[in-house]
């Protein structure tokens, strides 16, 4: 750098020495560190550059691709002097210029388009000492656009990123397949600023792609899987991307579009393809509503076709395990039979279905061997619990000392031998069905626990003091007579 900054005027020197210069510049690249974006940055530093280069006029001049219009980012002094000059004949110009009064330099960046740094001082300077000060201008000034423009796209991808994120974690949320189809094809449509958006299904038996959500028809889209751009990247396995002047206009299939009544301008297709490898699909967003689809869009859509296709094996798999256990439940509730047809069974028949319907505690009484527990089973697989846990606990088995345990869970370290924390049966059945057998044997204690469960929905673990709430129908069964164990004082009277 050299020792004078700057040039002198008509013999008169305007000197800025090596060391103000050279600090003039430091905070001009400091300044960037903090900026927010380019233009912002460009109109707060002009007024500094002005007074230091000792100038009539600073400003800064963008021209279009074309080199045919121009505009001014920023202007500090009296535009008046802006006329003197015509600034169309910077495009043949591709270096420092000195023409009259002004001082011309382009800044080679390519962050916001052909700008110009022009100049105007009180009288014509020479070229020599002008030169070397706004080549190093021009210098500091690129330099300091790259890092505003390098912290923009870290803070765009950062955002973007946990955008991604955020949209991801919604989609893994999902339990049902038509739900998370409409909620991807909305959230892609969202971000990528496009009209519309499908996820294409690929039936490999039926060599079909489903379009769900098909927008714009009744149902869903069904296609060859080998039509159009659709079918392109599902056997291809590579990504499409069409602009409104790409040669890959003449593959988008017309005769969706008119079915449809849409015309499709701008689209990129993807790959729906499980982490496996496992191809599912294809996910297309058409017509960017502003402009046409970029590379970083394509890149965009890659990362959330993978993101769907996770969510979407998610959620066959699901679906496909909770069919599985439906099936199970089915199997298991027709083997729960009561096998009769005299006038008591069928009463007791008709009795159950009917209460099968509600959540109300039941009381089972009757002697060993008459099926107590066939009943409480088919209470639970005749109603809406069917598809949760039915817990059986016979209450005579466990000693005294433990039935509060087993029944409402213990802490780590309530007792002796309690090492670890552990649920107990209201706990296991939460949303399902705890059938107490031989409920009369309880422990005055433990029944006055099991009216709190029935009162209030909610246990406290042994050694615990937060109240859990449980979602369990109770149903309980006794071979003894209550109202004798009442009067002996060994049954509460209001549970």
């Amino acid at each position: 750098m050299s020792d004078r900054g700057v040039f002198s005027v008509e013999g008169r020197a305007h000197v800025l020495s090596g060391a103000a210069w050279e600090r003039t510049l430091r905070e001009i690249l400091i300044a960037a560190c903090e900026a927010s974006d380019i233009v912002s940055y460009l109109q707060s530093q002009s007024p500094h550059l002005r007074r230091a280069l000792g100038a009539q006029f600073f400003g800064l001049l963008v021209f279009s691709e074309d080199g045919r219009r121009y505009e001014w980012l920023t202007t500090i002094g009296e535009l008046r002097y802006a006329g003197e000059y015509d600034w169309a004949r910077l495009t043949d110009r591709h270096g420092f210029t000195t023409e009259g009064a002004w001082c011309l330099q382009p800044l080679p960046s390519d962050q916001i388009g052909q700008l110009w740094i022009a100049a105007r001082f009180d009288h014509a300077q020479e070229a020599a000492p002008v030169v070397e000060c706004f080549a190093e201008l021009a210098e500091v000034l690129n330099t300091a656009l790259q890092l505003i423009a390098e912290r923009t796209r870290t803070l765009e991808q950062l955002k973007r990123q946990t955008t991604l994120l955020k949209i991801a974690q919604r989609w893994y949320q999902a339990r049902q397949l038509r739900p998370l189809l409409s909620e991807i094809a909305r959230a892609a449509a969202d971000f990528l600023h496009a009209d519309r958006a499908t996820i294409f299904l690929w039936n490999r038996e039926a060599k079909t792609l489903i379009g769900r959500p098909a927008l714009g028809v009744d149902d869903e889209l069904r296609i060859p899987d080998d039509a159009g751009i659709a079918g392109k990247v599902l056997h291809t396995g590579q990504p499409v991307r069409v602009t409104d002047k790409s040669p890959d206009q003449a593959n988008i299939d017309r005769r969706i579009d008119k079915q449809l009544g849409y015309r499709t301008e701008t689209l990129i297709c993807v790959p729906l393809r499980t982490r496996g490898g496992r191809v599912l699909g294809v996910f297309e967003v058409l017509n960017k509503k502003d402009g046409n689809f970029t590379a970083e869009d394509e890149t965009t859509l890659l990362e959330l076709a993978e993101q769907a296709a996770t969510a979407l094996e998610s959620v066959r798999d699901y679906e496909q395990a909770l069919s599985t256990r439906r099936q199970i439940v089915d199997e298991a509730a027709g083997r729960v039979q009561l096998v009769g047809q005299s006038p008591a069974i069928i009463r007791v028949r008709r009795d159950v279905e009917r209460l099968a319907q509600t959540d109300l505690p039941v009381l089972i009484l009757g002697e060993n061997g008459t099926g107590k527990e066939v009943v409480a089973q088919m209470l639970h697989y005749l109603g809406d619990r069917r598809e949760n846990p039915f817990v059986a606990v016979n209450c005579a088995a466990i000693p005294e000392s433990l039935a509060e345990s087993e029944l409402f869970g213990h802490e780590k370290g309530a007792f002796t031998d309690a090492h670890q924390m552990r649920p107990g049966k209201f706990e296991l059945a939460q949303n399902g069905t705890v059938f107490l057998d031989e409920v009369a044997e309880l422990s005055l204690a433990a029944q006055a626990k099991l009216l709190r469960v029935l009162e209030e929905r909610m246990i406290v673990r042994v050694g615990g003091t937060e109240a859990i709430p449980v979602h369990a129908r109770v149903i309980t069964a006794t071979k003894r007579n209550l109202q004798q164990r009442m009067a002996e004082g060994r049954f509460r009277e209001d549970l």
